[in-house]
């Protein structure tokens, strides 16, 4: 087989897998990648996210974010597994203490919005989970105004303010959301606003967005 082609579709089938939260099934055409090319960054970065994701293959996730920064010391994505892998096994000094030197890199280096949007909303949700509220609310705040648009973000601060009985935020951040994200993406967004609206008794207006969304699909 063409190692290139076993290799994109290894990085692929994993992929598919984590998102369909289905950890185990990443890990085995990671090791075929990494058997082949055992300092491949990527295929190591996705199987810690794979080991961290089945909350108890924590001291492997850890071990390939050690090999990921022998290979590559400013990897900064590296520090998503290991504080999800802390998290998954209840170390919240160690995934506090990941989280604090992620930022602090990350204002040295400037890395991509949707890294900067996980590491705002992971703040966010560890301290909501360590029952902060008013932190938690200050940190969504600030993760909204930065990365309104971002879908992970969203559904965070969606799950918060639901939490707080805050229906109204929530309205306002969804609104917000169709606004500023790619047209792609608005159809979900668009039907949970649309339930919402219709939860709180707003039937016409419910109905209204539904119409826009299926009159702008049409176009």
């Amino acid at each position: 087989r063409d190692p290139e082609w076993t290799q994109s579709a290894g990085i692929l089938v994993a992929q598919n897998a984590i998102q369909s939260q289905n950890a185990e099934a990443a890990i085995p055409p990671l090791d075929e990648i990494l058997d082949r090319d055992p300092e491949n960054v990527a295929a190591l970065l996705l199987r810690a996210s794979a080991y961290a994701a089945t909350k108890v293959r924590i001291d492997e996730a850890i071990a390939d974010v050690e090999l990921i920064r022998e290979i590559d010391p400013e990897n900064v994505e590296s520090f998503r597994p290991e504080i999800l892998a802390y998290l998954a096994a209840a170390r919240s000094e160690e995934a506090q203490e990941a989280l604090e030197t992620m930022g602090a890199l990350i204002e040295e280096s400037r890395p991509d919005d949707e890294l900067h949007a996980w590491y705002c909303t992971t703040m966010a949700i560890f301290a909501q989970e360590s029952r902060e509220t008013a932190e938690a609310e200050e940190r969504f705040e600030t993760c909204l105004e930065e990365h309104p648009a971002n879908l992970s973000t969203v559904a965070a601060a969606l799950d918060f303010f639901d939490s707080q009985n805050r229906r109204q935020r929530s309205l306002e951040i969804l609104e917000r959301a169709i606004i500023e994200t790619n047209p792609e993406k608005f159809v979900g967004l668009r039907s949970n606003l649309a339930f919402r609206l219709a939860s709180m008794g707003r039937y016409e207006k419910s109905i209204e967005l539904l119409r826009s969304g299926a009159r702008a699909g049409s176009d």
